[in-house]
Order: structure tokens, then C-alpha cells, then sequence
């Protein structure tokens, strides 16, 4: 079976067949288990990941490795890792896990004309874009995707397969400024580092698949932060934290306890999506 992707570079369009015996000659727990690296590489070929892009991590870590020539992704193109982009090969660091970088759009509103509709997170956030200086502006756009007349927010996401995958979890992170473009308190995190925060995703570890863990935890959670965000946006963060008596943190585990629907009622009462 062959598996194929595509990243768009400084070169065009490049696409390429992921070297499956390069991958089990790097990664481990890839050479003695190529059943379970076909299944994770199978279920991240869906549609909804297809800005998904296997490469490698530093160990321990969420530094995901550059090409020292072009600062693009090394991927497992032929007999070695090279560059997706000037196809040279990758000169990287030592005790590097297996990694997937990309994206996760969703939905929050559209451009009729010159009438921007949808979520008041978007709203809000187009405004404060407007006003900022360059540098941080092209940052914050970064997270914005725009097709046709539909706008998404698409935070970049790297998930990392520990070296005795799948005996623990894999280690997913967003970028620091994830929490303040939503402009909600950086919570339910393992940790954070000098870029990127570590999510907390599970109280006990199942041993599901990466696209499986992105699909229960992953996507929802960054609905949920939009509707956090958009509390924000209309100035009642607060007051709906206080009508599901507790704290952020606290609301996280509420959602988490199967009572989604009285959440939606609180958020409801204060946010209209047009």
C-alpha cells in the first residue's frame, strides 16, 4: 500500500510517496510494529487531515526539524529524509520521534460583499487585526483560512508518537499564541514550553490511533475555545463561567462529563451567530 502527499512550497506543489521502509529504519517503534505505522499513517490520509504532514520532532520535545537550507519540513521522501522543498537531504539532530504538523480548520463565518457574518469571535478579532503593525498582524493571519467567501480558523497542530508508541499517548501541542488570538486563559495544558503548549487529553490513556485521538479530543476542544472565545467577544466570559459553576478549567471537565447540551444553553444565552 502507498501512501501519497502534497505541501505546497516555495517551488510549486510537491508531492511525494511516504517511504514506509525509511520510517521503520528511523523510528523504532515503527520497524517492530509496520502493522500499527500502516494503520496511523492509513486513518491520517482522511479528508479531514489532509494538511497533515508526516516529518519528525525533536525527542521529548515539540521542535519540529527544519531543513538547514530552507527552513522547510524534512519528510520521508526515497531512502532518506529530504527536504520537501529544495529535496536535499535532511542534516538533523539526534533522538528524533516520528511527527505529524498541520492544520485543523473550522468554520466561523463569511464575507458577503463587504458584510462580514458569523461568529462575534470573528468579528472581534478582524478588528484587532485591522489595527496591528505588521509583524504580528501577518501572525495572526496566519490562523485564518479563506475559501471563496467562507473564513476558517486553522491553528497549526503537531503531534508527536513517543518512542514506545503507543504505550503512551501521543504529545499534541498548539503554538502559545493559539490562546491569545482567542484571547481565553491558556488552561488544561500539561505544560508549556518557550513556543507551544502541551494538551492535557486524556485522564487514561486507551491506546487509540493519533486521527482517532484528533477526532475525540483535538477538534472538539478547539470548538469548544471558539465558544469560548466568542463569550469573550460579547464580554460575558465571566458570567458564563460563573452559570456553570466553575472556572474554564472546570467547564473543560463539565463538557467532558456528558453535559454538553447544558453548555450550549448558557452559551446561547449570550452569543447569536448571524
Amino acid at each position: 500500500m502507498e501512501y501519497s502527499q502534497r505541501k505546497v512550497t516555495s517551488n510549486g506543489v510537491q508531492s511525494w510517496i511516504i517511504a514506509l521502509e525509511t520510517v521503520h529504519q528511523m523510528i523504532t517503534w515503527a520497524g517492530k510494529d509496520p502493522d500499527r505505522l500502516q494503520q496511523e499513517i492509513s486513518e491520517m490520509q482522511q479528508p479531514v487531515f489532509n494538511q497533515f504532514i508526516l516529518t519528525v520532532a525533536a525527542s521529548n520535545g515539540s521542535d519540529v526539524q527544519q531543513c538547514r537550507h530552507c527552513l522547510d519540513l524534512p519528510v520521508f521522501w526515497g531512502r532518506e529524509l529530504r527536504c520537501v522543498n529544495c529535496a536535499l537531504p535532511a542534516r538533523l539532530d539526534n533522538d528524533l520521534d516520528l511527527a505529524y504538523i498541520g492544520r485543523l480548520p473550522s468554520l466561523i463565518g463569511r464575507q458577503e460583499g463587504g458584510t462580514l457574518r458569523g461568529r462575534p469571535f470573528l468579528k472581534r478579532i478582524f478588528r484587532k487585526v485591522q489595527a496591528m503593525k505588521s509583524g504580528q498582524q501577518a501572525l495572526y493571519q496566519s490562523y485564518f483560512l479563506t475559501i471563496g467567501e467562507s473564513i476558517y480558523f486553522s491553528p497549526p497542530v503537531i503531534c508527536v508518537f513517543p518512542n514506545n508508541w503507543p504505550r503512551q499517548p501521543p504529545r499534541i501541542y498548539f503554538r502559545n499564541e493559539y490562546f491569545k488570538i482567542l484571547d481565553i486563559p491558556a488552561t488544561h495544558l500539561l505544560g508549556r514550553g518557550s513556543g507551544t503548549a502541551l494538551l492535557c487529553n486524556y485522564a487514561s490513556w486507551k491506546r487509540v490511533t493519533l486521527a482517532r485521538t484528533l477526532q475525540q479530543r483535538i477538534i472538539p476542544r478547539i470548538i469548544i475555545d471558539l465558544m469560548f472565545a466568542d463569550l469573550q467577544a460579547v464580554g460575558k466570559f465571566k458570567e458564563a463561567m460563573r452559570g456553570l459553576g466553575g472556572s474554564m478549567y472546570d467547564a473543560y471537565n463539565f463538557i467532558g462529563r456528558r453535559h454538553s447540551a447544558r453548555f450550549q444553553e448558557v452559551y446561547e444565552r449570550y452569543v447569536t451567530i448571524d
